[in-house]
């Protein structure tokens, strides 16, 4: 029997209108389809048991991108960029998609050639969990 630990609702024409998380916790922060980070609103915090698992102050996904987007800034070479946004995607969809979102000429060649190539070549030193390469 399978487990749903989170169910997308989903409008008439197949818009997102939200997600039924039947998880709590740090278990949350686990799933990066619904992790949110440091976006959980207050009362989304009390609800899903968060207290103590993230910094006190809500940011918003806005917040969240400058945020990134300096320390994308700050990475010295392309891969070490890949590496960063991979790890994103990692924790938090949303906030990744929205990273490249904010700048898709800058990022493509960061998410794919040539860097993805060299994230390939890579791969076994660059390993930082289970799930294979992704292509955006």
């Amino acid at each position: 029997m399978e487990i749903n630990h989170y169910e997308f609702k989903y409008g008439e024409f197949g818009e997102t209108l939200g997600v039924h998380i039947n998880l709590r916790g740090f278990d949350v922060l686990r799933f990066n389809n619904i992790s949110k980070g440091t976006a959980f609103t207050i009362d989304e915090r009390r609800k899903l048991k968060l207290s103590g698992f993230l910094p006190p102050r809500v940011k918003t996904l806005e917040d969240q991108v400058k945020s990134s987007l300096d320390i994308v800034d700050q990475k010295e070479s392309d891969i070490e960029k890949f590496v960063y946004i991979r790890s994103l995607y990692d924790r938090n969809v949303v906030l990744a998609h929205a990273v490249i979102a904010s700048d898709v000429t800058k990022f493509l060649p960061i998410i794919y050639t040539p860097t993805v190539g060299l994230a390939c070549q890579q791969y076994s030193r660059l390993f930082r969990g289970a799930n294979g390469i992704h292509f955006y």
